[in-house]
């Protein structure tokens, strides 16, 4: 959503490596190229010493409702594109595990007009 975006880079960013990414137009640039390319990685910008990888996991009309990734130490960070394709098979098939459910359901939380008892 672009608004989570927007609140998220108005903020000041912490580093808790110093190759965490705080500049919030780099920071932006790099959300748009992880949208287009449909996963993202990281090397030592959360922990040091790790690298990761990560896909979207979708329901129906939602670009992202949560994520499955991998995280190995950063000297195998060449290696990170080789999972690729398991995991986005594993969030395909968590996607259509979850699709005839509602949103709201699988999260907890009530949509526009309803209460939070589902």
């Amino acid at each position: 959503e672009p608004w989570v975006r927007a609140a998220y880079l108005s903020r000041t960013l912490e580093a808790p490596t110093r190759r965490t990414h705080i500049d919030p137009v780099r920071l932006d640039a790099e959300l748009v190229e992880i949208r287009d390319s449909g996963f993202a990685t990281t090397l030592e910008e959360v922990r040091s010493g790790s690298c990761s990888i990560a896909v979207p996991v979708r329901h129906r009309d939602h670009p992202a409702v949560a994520a499955v990734g991998l995280v190995l130490l950063s000297s195998q960070a060449t290696q990170l594109a080789r999972h690729l394709p398991a995991l986005q098979g594993v969030a395909r098939r968590i996607e259509a595990a979850v699709a005839r459910y509602p949103l709201e359901y699988l999260t907890g939380m009530p949509g526009p007009g309803r209460s939070a008892d589902i």
